[in-house]
């Protein structure tokens, strides 16, 4: 069986195309589906009414409004069947055989996860995406995987699935790709994420550092470690430093930071050039103006101020 998790937090409007495509699938008999009621102002019990004529469905209530990284975790850690999948309540799969790619190579090759392509739309353009790390949309987890390693959620609305997949690949996870499109993922002008992205220098802070501190104690490789607080650093970086002339007050990001940089420089000797060039060049920016004065600080200036 394969647990298919789905935040909602008042997706009325959409939750219902979400579903359809789940009853569209060849695996559908295989499936326990979740809704995870994120504090919405009405329950999802007609959905769940609707649909259990074709599906095992269920709806998980949460109290009040915590955000994806919150609903998903709680979905997790109400679930317990050996596969698990997510899925956005304003999504949908791609072709009736998503999840059976998905299923199919995980038996195939026993891996820890499977990742696929995506369509991607944003407002009215579609594009492919043939490898998306950093979120959990068309991708298949084995739960055995994330409960030996201790692998679990931010309680975040933004950069929660980021921190989730990092986590997954700290631990050395072996996965897989298909060729496949399973999942698309389509565009939402009320979706939580928008109406958060004005407090995202806060989200991601907050996120990188819970992510470095998991790692920590759960005894993730240091390379990895240094590595994961490097790219924390070059994103505030960005951020303060490059688009705020450091003229930047927020107090939450800026402890953030410090805490960030107090990690990186207990590991920072396990990072290569190689480590460095390519989460700098990952930002789109060349390495050499971040070691070299143009004009702005340095990346080992902007350390020794905020640390």
């Amino acid at each position: 069986m394969i647990d298919v998790i789905i935040p909602a937090y008042n997706a009325h409007k959409t939750i219902g195309r979400t579903l359809l495509s789940l009853v569209s699938q060849s695996e559908k008999d295989n499936l326990n589906v979740v809704i995870v009621n994120d504090g919405s102002n009405q329950d999802y019990s007609k959905e769940v009414k609707e649909y259990s004529k074709y599906l095992n469905i269920k709806e998980l209530k949460v109290s009040k409004n915590k955000g994806p990284g919150y609903a998903r975790q709680y979905g997790l850690d109400k679930t317990d069947n050996e596969y698990v999948m997510f899925i956005d309540s304003d999504d949908v799969l791609f072709s009736y055989y998503s999840i059976f790619f998905l299923k199919n190579k995980m038996q195939e090759t026993n891996c820890d996860i499977v990742f696929s392509s995506i369509y991607n739309q944003d407002q009215n353009e579609f594009r492919v995406l043939d490898q998306d790390y950093l979120t959990v949309r068309g991708k298949l987890y084995k739960r055995k995987y994330l409960k030996d390693h201790n692998i679990s959620f931010p309680e975040l609305y933004v950069e929660e699935e980021t921190s989730f997949n990092n986590q997954c690949y700290s631990y050395g996870a072996y996965y897989e790709t298909i060729g496949e499109i399973t999942y698309v993922k389509l565009y939402n002008e009320n979706s939580s994420k928008q109406d958060y992205l004005v407090k995202y220098d806060e989200y991601f802070s907050e996120g990188n550092l819970f992510t470095l501190n998991k790692l920590i104690d759960n005894k993730a490789r240091d390379n990895f470690i240094a590595k994961y607080s490097f790219y924390g650093i070059v994103y505030l970086f960005n951020r303060i430093s490059v688009l705020y002339h450091n003229v930047y007050d927020n107090e939450i990001v800026l402890d953030n930071l410090k805490k960030i940089i107090a990690i990186y420089n207990k590991y920072k000797n396990q990072l290569d050039y190689n480590d460095m060039k390519d989460t700098v060049e990952s930002f789109g920016f060349n390495y050499i103006d971040y070691i070299c004065d143009n004009g702005l600080l340095t990346i080992n200036q902007f350390i020794e101020k905020y640390k």
